[in-house]
């Protein structure tokens, strides 16, 4: 039987639905579901009840082969977004969800907070997050981390957010994924 999505507990493989659904609902009742209610609370995002239904309904009905071949990439496919940001650049902001913007600069896990910001562009100064098409790498000619294009295939690359592919194996940008070991 395939691991589901080469997950490990306690460095033993998930092979079973039931522990793959007893890990996936403790990631979110034990990670996520906190952070959310905090943020609910402080009036910072809305939940959309319908979205986070039908982001489940696509979920069961993916075979267990089809969830096993999920990657650290990629999720079930959610029309909607069932996390609604409500804080407005300027505004003060905890986690990126929380902005309307996707970008809250300055927060740490300390609790301490940050402020919503534009998503920095080409050339703009960085700390991990780009506009859509580029990917924040340090620029040898401006001698800092600045928002940079993603490479072509063939390129060669330092991470998987530098390549059009997002897929940088062995030091270049390949359209396919490495090979994924599924505990056969």
């Amino acid at each position: 039987m395939a691991q589901f999505a080469n997950i490990t507990v306690d460095g033993q493989p998930i092979t079973t639905e039931a522990q793959c659904e007893s890990f996936t609902g403790g990631l979110f009742t034990g990670l996520l579901t906190p952070e959310y209610k905090d943020s609910i609370a402080a009036g910072r995002i809305a939940y959309d009840a319908d979205a986070a239904g039908d982001c489940l309904d696509a979920a069961a009905n993916l075979s267990c082969s089809a969830y096993a071949q999920l990657s650290g990439h990629e999720s079930v496919h959610c029309d909607k977004p069932f996390i609604v940001p409500k804080v407005a650049d300027g505004g003060m902001c905890a986690q990126d969800y929380e902005c309307t913007s996707n970008n809250c600069d300055g927060a740490s896990s300390s609790m301490v907070n940050g402020t919503c910001k534009p998503v920095p562009t080409a050339g703009q100064d960085c700390t991990g997050k780009c506009a859509q098409g580029l990917y924040c790498g340090y620029d040898q000619t401006a001698m800092k981390e600045a928002c940079q294009a993603v490479k072509a295939n063939g390129s060669t690359c330092g991470g998987d957010d530098e390549c059009t592919s997002n897929h940088c194996v062995s030091n270049t940008c390949s359209a396919s994924p490495p090979p994924v070991c599924d505990g056969m």
